[in-house]
């Protein structure tokens, strides 16, 4: 097993809001007509009567893997701050993290409310003194404190970085070196290392575009998810699920590798 550089993430990876296949672009919602929304267009100080539930407003352009996301849409048991407001009805949605109307530019990016981003934005509400509640597994819970993915992406554009890991997984690694977690099980084939565990690293489209024994791309399930493009930690595994190792699809019967190997 090779060991990998750990950078240190600064809000490198932050929650992630949209969920499409393949290509993706960020737009500020201030270029949309209020009345996409709204009944009318509101003015400042009236009451915003929405078309519909936030959510359903939000996943009218967002696709968003409900399975492989933060959950929405539920009356959360735990006090939250001020700051993440919480809708008519005492329910999360997906405006509680995110400000629709905030300006693209000073929020950075994703529209998150505040200023903090990546792990130091989930501890707001998943921090040391906010008490881990719910009936998920206790492996489930002792990643809540650590998040930083908040959505997962099917696919997303590789880029120029320096490992030919993706960031996603290299934080995960950062724990699951032995020393903070069990140590991970991985090799890197782009590297010439002969694998005796899943591969990582690997650049999904050139693969499979050489290799008959692999799905297109545009086949492939959309919970894997492929980080920069590349086979990951997050391809196979998600803080949301409640499957044995936190799978994203069940290992019986060999369904999670048929979600790439179909023979």
């Amino acid at each position: 097993m090779t060991s990998l550089p750990v950078r240190a993430f600064h809000g490198a990876v932050t929650l992630l809001l949209l969920y499409p296949s393949l290509v993706f672009a960020l737009a500020a919602h201030r270029n949309l007509p209020c009345t996409d929304c709204h009944l009318t267009a509101p003015e400042p100080g009236e009451i915003q009567v929405l078309l519909d539930t936030v959510d359903s407003l939000c996943r009218s352009c967002h696709r968003i893997r409900v399975q492989n996301s933060h959950p929405t849409d539920f009356f959360p048991t735990r006090d939250l701050p001020e700051a993440f407001p919480l809708d008519y009805d005492s329910r999360l949605t997906c405006a509680t993290c995110h400000d629709f109307h905030k300006s693209l530019s000073a929020s950075g990016t994703y529209l998150l409310r505040g200023d903090l981003k990546g792990t130091e934005f989930c501890r707001s509400c998943h921090g040391p003194d906010q008490p881990l509640t719910g009936l998920r597994p206790q492996t489930v819970l002792e990643h809540l404190r650590g998040a930083f993915v908040a959505h997962g992406k099917s696919y997303t554009l590789p880029g120029s970085e320096e490992f030919d890991v993706d960031e996603v997984s290299l934080y995960c690694l950062s724990c699951h070196d032995g020393s903070m977690g069990p140590q991970a099980r991985y090799c890197l084939p782009d590297r010439g290392e002969e694998c005796t565990s899943h591969g990582i690293g690997m650049d999904f489209q050139r693969r499979a575009v050489m290799n008959p024994g692999l799905r297109s791309i545009e086949s492939v399930s959309p919970l894997i998810s492929l980080y920069q493009g590349r086979v990951g930690c997050a391809s196979c595994h998600s803080l949301y699920f409640k499957e044995a190792a936190l799978l994203t699809v069940e290992r019986a019967q060999g369904y999670l590798c048929q979600q790439c190997h179909p023979k």
